[in-house]
């Protein structure tokens, strides 16, 4: 960060992030900083490898930019993720896993595995040095529990791009084995500061909550979004009226 200190905020963005080009977010480093300069990738916590660290530096660059910084060019070098292509993270390859065996002895803290996955039914192909990316589904246990935190119906049909929007659809943060993985999504706590505000779009009746959207505006003021996960951030503001 001091090497990048003065630089447009899309190298300073890129200096935040791991710069491991790992592939796991559906960029590279600079593509992803590009895109979220340009305000293309809402989604600031893609960077596996740097974790919770790079998501409150991304957080705090774009909250301090500062008015010198020139506008991002338009034609930048930034791609849009692949859509159609089996094995990306919008349209993951369906694989099977073969094997998952503890490398650490027993009794150790650290839990590191050699993992096998059959791609034989896929269209990928794997050589020495790829990156693979395993999109895995949310467990039904966790997906009741966040529908009972936020008060939602499962039976309720909603229009999704997924048939199993909550098991395959979408990415429930959920931290209680990695701590990395304690990072609630902006567009979430957006959403929530929305509906306490009467700003929601599918019930304008909802009346404002004044007191609650001061909470939740100290909430995300003090960074604490990168503290919990979803399902307790669903319990620490219980009155927020959620939709499906």
């Amino acid at each position: 960060m001091k090497l990048a200190d003065g630089k447009p905020v899309e190298l300073r963005l890129m200096a935040a992030m791991a710069q491991l080009n790992c592939g796991s977010c559906g960029y590279l480093c600079k593509t992803y900083a590009e895109a979220i300069a340009e305000g293309k990738e809402k989604n600031q916590t893609l960077c596996s490898p740097g974790g919770t660290d790079t998501a409150k530096m991304v957080r705090l660059i774009l909250k301090e930019k500062p008015s010198k910084d020139n506008p991002t060019k338009q034609n930048s070098s930034f791609v849009p993720r692949e859509t159609k292509t089996k094995g990306t993270r919008n349209n993951p390859a369906i694989a099977k896993r073969k094997a998952s065996d503890r490398l650490n002895g027993q009794g150790s803290a650290k839990d590191t595995r050699h993992v096998a996955i059959d791609l034989s039914s896929t269209e990928l192909s794997y050589r020495v040095g790829d990156a693979l990316g395993v999109w895995a589904g949310n467990c039904n246990e966790l997906i009741h529990k966040v529908l009972a935190a936020a008060k939602l119906d499962p039976r309720t049909q909603i229009t999704t791009r997924s048939d199993d929007q909550l098991s395959r659809g979408v990415e429930i943060r959920y931290g209680m084995l990695d701590k990395c993985l304690r990072s609630i999504p902006a567009s979430l706590v957006e959403l929530g500061l929305d509906i306490v505000r009467g700003r929601s779009k599918q019930n304008g009746s909802i009346a404002t909550d004044a007191k609650l959207a001061e909470q939740l505006e100290a909430f995300v003021n003090a960074d604490e979004m990168f503290d919990w996960d979803v399902l307790e951030f669903l319990k620490l503001f219980p009155s927020i009226s959620w939709e499906p």
